[in-house]
């Protein structure tokens, strides 16, 4: 039976959590930051590759804030989703450094890991996140980057490059917007370019993941329904896409 909702929101102090699992049986789990913006578009992503025989059943843990509007929700992912104190005030962001209470928060959930194959999937400033939470966990095997800006703390991006290098059995997938030129060129700089080949070739041979670029005109914002269903894939099955 494939089931087609996700569970309600539960509150847990500054966050919230929703789970939907495509199936009764699963030992794949993938964490999903941002489940404000990007939740319901994973869950759609998972229900028809579900349905479709693509992938057997697969556990999705929806993080979020569940606040009422952006404004709120941009304050919070500033706060939660930086590791340190940062400048982020080009964006309107004026807290940031709150993350330690989100990554205790996550650790809890995942305490009993054994017998799944667990994941990460973050978009811009929560790909970030959810990058040094792949570094920092033995526990995350897969880890889904959309649009991720790793430049805003370039030392989780040289962090990611040296730990996959030194584990190619974990998988990374990273995608970007054909019209992101800005986020690209930032992204590059912080991954160290490999004989000067472009961004996705880049990624590609350093990190020995798996990456797209998305064509089409796809900006920062299009890549969330663009590419979600092959994050989707990356990370919850076996396929080689």
């Amino acid at each position: 039976m494939i089931n087609l909702k996700a569970t309600n929101h539960v509150r847990h102090g500054s966050f919230s959590v929703r789970r939907y699992a495509s199936g009764k049986k699963v030992d794949r789990r993938i964490l999903v930051l941002d489940d404000d913006l990007i939740g319901d578009a994973a869950i759609c992503a998972l229900r028809a590759r579900t349905i479709d025989g693509t992938i057997n059943p697969v556990e999705l843990i929806l993080l979020g804030f569940d606040v009422e509007d952006y404004e709120k929700l941009h304050a919070c992912r500033g706060e939660f989703y930086t590791n340190r104190e940062l400048d982020l005030s080009f964006s309107g962001i004026v807290k940031t450094g709150r993350g330690k209470e989100l990554k205790e928060f996550i650790g809890n959930i995942f305490k009993a890991s054994e017998g799944y194959d667990n994941s990460v999937l973050g978009y811009s400033l929560s790909g970030l996140f959810a990058a040094s939470l792949f570094l920092e966990n033995d526990y995350f095997d897969r880890l889904g980057l959309i649009s991720p800006v790793l430049w805003v703390d370039p030392n989780v991006g040289r962090s990611l490059q040296e730990a996959v290098f030194m584990q190619p059995e974990r998988t990374v997938f990273l995608a970007a917007g054909e019209m992101e030129e800005e986020l690209i060129r930032k992204n590059d700089e912080t991954i160290k370019r490999e004989n000067g080949r472009p961004f996705n070739s880049s990624f590609s041979g350093n990190l020995q993941s798996l990456v797209d670029q998305v064509g089409m005109g796809c900006d920062h914002t299009a890549t969330i329904t663009a590419m979600m269903d092959r994050a989707i894939l990356a990370l919850a099955s076996d396929r080689s896409l």
